[in-house]
């Protein structure tokens, strides 16, 4: 096989690996299953994009997606959703995200806090004694906590390792056993759920509560999907800059400047000189002196002109009689080569007078 027809297949090769690359990539975003789960980017069953997407659908109602931390979130009268929280881990984070959520409601804004479905618990065995714990953040600070229904039956509700419909959280207030918490923080309120099912893009589709639904997103105008609760938060990168900014026409100046500049410095500006110009020989540089001299003569001295250059530089510091010196000037007009008008004057210098 030729040389030409190694590269073609080479490139073909590479091109079509690089187009399958591409393809993957763009299903994996167009589904969205690259998010986490009940995220309103994903498209699949365990996604929210359907209901954000309805929403956007309705007259005088705008759909946002929050890229950043809630702390920054100003917005009022306006309904904000969090789904997917771990309510094992939620129910004991700390005070300060507490209070990020009450700023939220203080503001004004309708806060709805919906859970990840877990599976039912097995319940402990009769032996077994509970250690004494301290009550969860939650219950110090909300007054509510949270419950799970223990079972002896074996879960058998999803057997793929998806999320499960059903959830075993429930909300204690007061003794009262219920799904759904609600409390006012200033001109706002923030309301528990005990599970993100409904709000997913399986629920819409086969099992759709639209009234819990419409209960939970109020009167609002302003729909807010929160996506930094899940990690899927908006990085101050240099390319977010850029696009902020618009400033993709600096970055190709850029660009064009620091190859213009690779290649000054990989090749020289100048022609080539001819092989039949006047300057003749290599030019290499050299470190000693002997070297740099033979540099500079080559560099402004001709070839045809070094023997008559030399002549007029020895007559300066001349120790011979006039008559050898004539001759020796004479023969700096005849000859045209350097080194046999050496050897010549070398003869005329040794003659006996």
């Amino acid at each position: 096989m030729s040389n030409w027809k190694s590269w073609t297949l080479l490139l073909a090769v590479a091109a079509g690996f690089a187009y399958g690359l591409l393809r993957l990539f763009e299903l994996r975003f167009a589904e969205g299953d690259i998010y986490p789960p009940y995220s309103s980017l994903r498209s699949d069953p365990m996604g929210a994009k359907a209901l954000h997407d309805s929403l956007a659908l309705l007259p005088g109602v705008s759909a946002t997606r929050n890229f950043r931390p809630l702390d920054r979130l100003t917005c009022t009268n306006c309904t904000v959703f969090l789904f997917g929280l771990e309510p094992f881990t939620f129910e004991r984070v700390t005070d300060d995200k507490f209070q990020e959520l009450e700023n939220v409601a203080k503001r004004g804004a309708r806060v709805v806090i919906a859970m990840r479905p877990v599976r039912r618990v097995t319940p402990p065995k009769p032996s077994a004694v509970p250690a004494k714990k301290d009550p969860p953040t939650i219950e110090k600070r909300w007054g509510v906590a949270f419950g799970y229904i223990a079972t002896e039956a074996p879960d058998v509700e999803e057997s793929s390792g998806r999320m499960p419909k059903p959830t075993a959280l429930y909300f204690l207030d007061g003794g009262k056993r219920g799904s759904r918490w609600e409390h006012k923080f200033g001109d706002g309120v923030i309301i528990l759920v005990t599970s993100s099912y409904p709000f997913s893009n399986e629920a819409l589709d086969r099992d759709r509560d639209t009234e819990l639904l419409a209960s939970l997103a109020g009167a609002s105008k302003s729909m807010v999907f929160d996506e930094s609760h899940l990690g899927v938060d908006e990085s101050q990168s240099v390319g977010t800059l850029i696009r902020k900014y618009q400033l993709q026409g600096v970055v190709a100046a850029l660009v064009l400047l620091a190859g213009l500049f690779a290649w000054k410095n990989s090749a020289s500006l100048l022609p080539p000189k001819s092989a039949g110009g006047s300057d003749n020989g290599p030019r290499e540089a050299t470190g000693d002196a002997v070297s740099g001299l033979a540099h500079l003569l080559r560099r402004h001295v001709a070839a045809t002109a070094l023997f008559r250059v030399c002549v007029t530089e020895w007559e300066r510091s001349r120790s011979c009689s006039p008559e050898k010196a004539a001759r020796v000037k004479a023969l700096a007009a005849s000859v045209a080569g350097a080194d046999e008008g050496y050897r010549k004057a070398s003869r005329i210098l040794a003659e006996r007078t």
